[in-house]
């Protein structure tokens, strides 16, 4: 698991944009505005306390 927080944080240092993807990999659309909130908090909340950053930015898993 090191080797991997290391490899984000190298991808980050070189000034490479990290970009959520989602949680639970639902379809967007499909789950309601508050589904997609807590989808989206839980997925950065993870990714924070795995790696101590912050994403960039969110692009959905499937938009239909």
């Amino acid at each position: 698991m090191e080797v991997l927080q290391d490899k984000i944080k190298l991808i980050k240092e070189k000034g490479h944009e990290i970009c959520l993807h989602s949680y639970a990999h639902k379809r967007p659309l499909q789950l309601s505005l508050d589904e997609f909130r807590k989808d989206t908090v839980e997925g950065m909340n993870s990714f924070k306390k795995f790696t101590g950053l912050e994403v960039d930015g969110y692009r959905a898993p499937v938009l239909v």
